[in-house]
């Protein structure tokens, strides 16, 4: 898994928070990164959490290769 991940401000408590997922062929440096072959198909995963307001505090951009992750998302903490 490869993940990048943006804070505003200081880490602090989520209320909540929402997910995009989509799937994507990786990148050359992601392959190498995951020890796979250039093309294969991963998830994209776009989370961003969100203060009790609804404003956000953390997005992170994830790659999970399809072949290894079974994603399940809750709103609920």
């Amino acid at each position: 898994m490869l993940v990048t991940s943006w804070w505003r401000g200081r880490r602090r408590p989520h209320a909540s928070f929402v997910a995009e997922v989509g799937v994507r062929p990786i990148t050359e440096a992601e392959a190498r990164s995951l020890g796979m072959l250039v093309d294969a198909v991963a998830y994209r995963i776009a989370r961003t959490r969100l203060d009790g307001a609804g404003r956000p505090v953390e997005t992170a951009d994830l790659v999970l290769p399809m072949d290894r992750w079974l994603i399940r998302l809750s709103g609920m903490k």
